[in-house]
């Protein structure tokens, strides 16, 4: 599930509502051990298991 995107997210990369580059991306951990993946998953508040504050990436290359 590491590599999983949620397909809202999806939705939005392949319809450029995302920006990689200039737009804010943050991660944050998740405690796979209490979260369960549900594609009906779009929003931070749906995330369980969080582990630590989220972290926006700061510097960012897009290639491809």
């Amino acid at each position: 599930m590491a590599n999983l995107l949620y397909p809202k997210g999806k939705q939005n990369f392949i319809s450029g509502n995302i920006n990689l580059v200039s737009g804010t991306i943050k991660v944050v951990l998740i405690d796979t051990g209490t979260y369960t993946y549900s594609a009906l998953h779009d929003a931070y508040d749906d995330l369980s298991g969080v582990v630590g504050t989220p972290s926006e990436i700061l510097t960012k290359t897009q290639t491809q």
